[in-house]
């Protein structure tokens, strides 16, 4: 079970059989990714959902976009927005496993005062699209919380088995 395995890679198989699109509230939108109008907005949600990460706009954008071994690629990338302004996100990139490509999710988040509102599984939900669009037939992902283990699990996420492991 997910809920005790906090740490232990998870995959979702993109086959049809991946639970549709969870619901938004009215006023919340998802979109993708734009670096030229979200990079900040992303930047401050992200901030606000981990206090403790890159000290810097500048640090945290090299670090997911110019790194080599994880290549950007902005149809991964969804916003939620509530009013313009973002208020979760998913950040996911392609990388290579056994001769094919899989998104890896990277990051995950909904700023407090939105969350238990659907936000979170919608972005995962939508990102199943978007990789299946990008011909990507499976989404990885590793639980850091109890929280997020069992939003994962309730979008569909199992443990990857030991031979699933290494990322190439």
């Amino acid at each position: 079970m997910i809920e005790s395995s906090l740490g232990t890679p998870l995959r979702v198989v993109l086959n049809g059989d991946q639970p549709r699109p969870a619901l938004l509230p009215k006023d919340v939108t998802i979109a993708t990714f734009n670096p030229n109008h979200d990079a900040r907005g992303l930047y401050r949600a992200h901030r606000a959902c981990h206090p403790d990460a890159e000290p810097d706009l500048a640090d945290w954008w090299s670090e997911r976009v110019d790194d080599p071994r994880s290549p950007f690629e902005p149809s991964l990338w969804l916003v939620a927005r509530l009013d313009r302004v973002v208020v979760g996100f998913v950040v996911a990139t392609p990388r290579p496993f056994r001769g094919r490509d899989v998104a890896a999710l990277r990051d995950l988040g909904v700023v407090a005062e939105h969350r238990r509102r659907g936000i979170g599984a919608a972005l995962i939900t939508r990102l199943f699209i978007a990789a299946e669009s990008e011909g990507l037939a499976v989404v990885t992902a590793t639980a850091l919380s109890e929280e997020s283990a069992g939003l994962f699990r309730a979008t569909g996420f199992t443990p990857r088995s030991k031979s699933e492991h290494r990322f190439t």
